[in-house]
């Protein structure tokens, strides 16, 4: 899938400005329950970053549940919901497949048979099905190992894609299927510096953002 440069860059600037101050009246919560609750925070931001909003959302919720007063919790859920809406903008097959769950257990299974099971299953629950168009003939032998659990249908595309080596571009009329090794940077792109050690780029920021995994999301 194409990558969404403006909602990474959201959420990672959204990373560096969390402080740590719980709202008036939290609950006082272990360490090892705060470390969760980052986890699951983290969890939610990467599956809302690859288009997985179902999950995103409900791994949100569940930290509102926990944290009702939490103001990042509450941002999360906002931005989650406003990508949500965007995907849908660009192509009505996001939203659709986003909202068909499946479990699957592929075996060197070929790409084009990966693509027919989530046909079949869009259609079986929403009664309609979004066409693939395969850029390149050979992408469709492409083999998949694969075992998921009651995941949505983009998020089945989404490692599919990425054992194969394929992006799935989501457009008005059908969902492209293109090879990324066929994928360039663009010739007239500036050289970028090196981040500097424990900093790394995001795209569509002017610098390095410090990004720290174990920050605290949440005190007591």
């Amino acid at each position: 899938m194409k990558a969404k440069s403006t909602s990474i860059a959201a959420i990672a600037a959204a990373v560096v400005c969390i402080a740590s101050v719980a709202p008036s009246g939290a609950q006082n919560y272990t360490e090892q329950q705060i470390a969760a609750q980052q986890q699951t925070f983290r969890e939610a931001e990467a599956a809302a970053a690859s288009g997985d909003f179902a999950t995103a959302e409900a791994k949100a919720r569940s930290l509102q549940r926990l944290r009702p007063g939490d103001p990042h919790v509450r941002n999360l859920l906002i931005r989650i919901a406003r990508d949500k809406t965007a995907a849908a903008a660009r192509s009505p097959w996001e939203g659709l497949l986003g909202g068909v769950s499946m479990s699957v257990d592929f075996d060197e299974t070929t790409l084009e048979e990966v693509v027919d099971l989530v046909k079949r299953r869009a259609k079986e629950q929403s009664g309609r099905a979004p066409a693939f168009v395969f850029r390149k003939a050979e992408l469709r032998d492409r083999l998949v190992s694969l075992k998921l659990d009651g995941v949505p249908l983009t998020a089945v595309l989404k490692y599919a894609g990425d054992l194969a080596s394929v992006d799935f571009r989501y457009e008005k009329y059908a969902i492209m299927v293109t090879d990324r090794a066929e994928v360039a940077a663009p010739r007239t792109a500036p050289a970028r510096e090196p981040a500097a050690e424990g900093l790394e780029a995001v795209p569509g920021l002017q610098s390095p953002v410090l990004l720290r995994p174990n920050d605290d999301r949440f005190s007591q």
